[in-house]
């Protein structure tokens, strides 16, 4: 459990993921009688869910868990002028109770929700993973700390994750530039810094993505320094 800071060095790496599905399948190997819970967080438009789609297609028995999913309605949070940025938007005490029954193997019955809509009406079962990939900036929130195995972090500058944003959101998906241009300032320049940003110090590889919208290794944490891949 990543309880305990951690001692980094920096060790770049121009294939991460490569790396990171290699050390991850190691630490499973590692500990085969158990489920292991991964995380995949930083700020928004940092490329988590790309990176954690690629990560489930190179692990074998590897499934991913969207933390989006776990927001509060839309109209709810509409209520306090919360982002699922901020930790009182995420229904935290459900996904604790469903990490919990994921770490012994068991299936559970998420939420998905509809980010047009703003609910979360639907339903699917997940689970009987040896990985649960956790994929979201809630993974940065201390009180999943003591619930996973193992965690990369991943680092953008504000400038990078505005860049994704108007791509993503505004050009590819249409949404209102005000809109966009006030959802970046409240998560990655407010929300972030203050509930996300320390999760750094208990990650277990540190990864950089750039403005080029690559990801690169910048740093491991010291138990993992010696792994073959670095070498």
């Amino acid at each position: 459990m990543a309880l305990f800071p951690k001692t980094h060095h920096e060790l770049r790496h121009e294939r991460p993921l490569e790396v990171v599905a290699a050390v991850l399948a190691d630490f499973h190997d590692s500990h085969p009688d158990e489920t292991v819970v991964a995380a995949v967080c930083g700020p928004g438009g940092s490329g988590k869910s790309t990176l954690c789609a690629a990560l489930a297609g190179m692990l074998p028995d590897c499934g991913v868990v969207k933390l989006d999913d776990y927001n509060r309605p839309r109209a709810q949070r509409a209520e306090s002028g919360l982002l699922g940025s901020h930790p009182e938007a995420v229904k935290l005490d459900l996904l604790v109770d469903h990490l919990a029954e994921l770490k012994c193997g068991r299936e559970v019955e998420k939420p998905v929700y509809d980010p047009v809509s703003g609910r979360d009406d639907g339903r699917e079962r997940v689970g009987r993973w040896g990985i649960v990939l956790l994929d979201g900036e809630a993974a940065a929130f201390e009180r999943l700390r003591p619930h996973m195995d193992f965690l990369v972090f991943v680092a953008a500058s504000p400038e990078t994750a505005l860049s994704v944003r108007m791509v993503r959101d505004v050009e590819e998906r249409g949404a209102d530039l005000d809109k966009v241009m006030r959802v970046h300032r409240q998560s990655d320049l407010v929300d972030f810094p203050r509930f996300g940003a320390g999760s750094r110090a208990f990650a277990d590889l540190v990864l950089e993505f750039d403005s080029g919208f690559r990801h690169r290794l910048s740093h491991v944490a010291d138990e993992h320094r010696g792994h073959p891949v670095f070498g």
